[in-house]
């Protein structure tokens, strides 16, 4: 079985022995990662997040192209809007 079958499987035993559990799917942004999550993993079930390092990853590169790669106003505003 590849690794997503195994995960989809041991989700579904969880799930069905513990169905008041809230349900937090969370990975990376590749593009597979969501359509396993949205597709196969419980559909329709549970809530889907980025996870926080790739968040913070794109947040930082939106400043570097607003701003300027390593720019003082880049940097100042990655701070101010990051959470550590």
């Amino acid at each position: 079985k590849t690794h997503k079958a195994l995960i989809q499987e041991a989700m579904n035993t969880i799930v069905s022995e513990q169905p008041e559990m809230n349900l937090i799917k969370i990975a990376d942004g590749a593009a597979d990662n969501w359509r396993f999550l949205s597709e196969t993993l419980l559909p329709g079930e549970g809530i889907e997040l980025l996870d926080y390092f790739h968040a913070s990853d794109h947040l930082n590169d939106a400043f570097e192209a607003a701003y300027g790669k390593g720019s003082i106003k880049a940097i100042s505003q990655y701070n101010k809007y990051i959470v550590c």
